[in-house]
């Protein structure tokens, strides 16, 4: 039998019923708002406040918020002052993020990313030929990338796709190859959506991922390209081993990257 108390007279109702309930409090999310031990999702100024109620109120209610929403991250080439990436939700919510520090302050290293359906980030491809861009990108992805490792829940993801899109005006390939901007003598050149993509490889704890690429991209690859691909999908979904059933191998901090693992740029 669950535990219900701080649920008052909902307590009294079947845990079905209750399921039921909280549905109708969620229907859809447009502002992040702190508590003590994560970052919630609120629809406005009233819908969720169920959550700061209880405990119990919390532990049922979130699971209900959670379990259908995925976070998106897009990440464009171009270096915008005010804005670093967008996140958005598939419930509609869109926020603006200047920087690391702006995310951190809006909760997301507080939100409980285990509970999330997936997180999806997406990656526009930048101009043929431009360095600078593929550069930003690749910046903006090493950000992600502490920022996701940095959560302060280290709890696994339940899914992460990792999907690099073409727009009307650029992408990854072009005459049967791939994009090749950045010529790099000890790699012999590294293909622009692998510069990027390296960028994301240290984010850990993951039990599923997909790395999407455009169908045009992936038909110019060969084996070892897609080898490539497939390496670091198994990466990201590295197993690892609990201390004890309560504490989780310590993974480090954003602190604990420094550039210098990057220097050949």
């Amino acid at each position: 039998m669950s535990d219900t108390r701080g649920l008052g007279d909902l307590g009294r109702l079947p845990a079905e019923i209750r399921s039921v309930i909280w549905k109708y409090t969620t229907p859809g999310c447009s502002s992040f708002n702190k508590t003590e031990e994560s970052a919630s999702l609120q629809a406005d100024d009233t819908r969720l406040a169920f959550l700061r109620t209880s405990q119990q109120v919390y532990w049922e209610l979130s699971h209900v918020v959670y379990k259908n929403l995925v976070l998106y991250f897009q990440i464009v080439p171009m270096y915008q002052p005010e804005i670093w990436l967008v996140a958005s939700t598939n419930t509609g919510l869109q926020l603006q993020l200047r920087d690391v520090g702006d995310a951190t302050r809006q909760g997301f290293r507080k939100l409980p990313y285990e509970k999330l359906k997936g997180v999806h980030i997406d990656i526009q491809a930048p101009a043929q030929g431009n360095p600078g861009q593929v550069l930003c990108l690749w910046r903006k992805c090493l950000d992600l990338q502490r920022l996701l490792r940095g959560r302060t829940n280290k709890a696994a993801f339940s899914h992460l796709q990792i999907h690099f899109a073409n727009s009307d005006t650029a992408k990854w390939c072009a005459n049967m190859q791939p994009n090749r901007t950045i010529v790099l003598d000890e790699l012999e050149g590294t293909d622009d959506y692998y510069v990027v993509l390296i960028a994301l490889r240290m984010i850990r704890r993951v039990r599923t991922v997909t790395v999407s690429l455009p169908q045009d991209l992936k038909s110019t690859l060969d084996a070892t390209s897609l080898d490539l691909v497939k390496g670091t999908e198994n990466d990201l979904t590295e197993e690892y081993t609990p201390r004890s059933p309560s504490e989780p191998k310590d993974i480090g901090n954003d602190d604990d990257l420094q550039d210098e693992q990057y220097e050949f740029f």
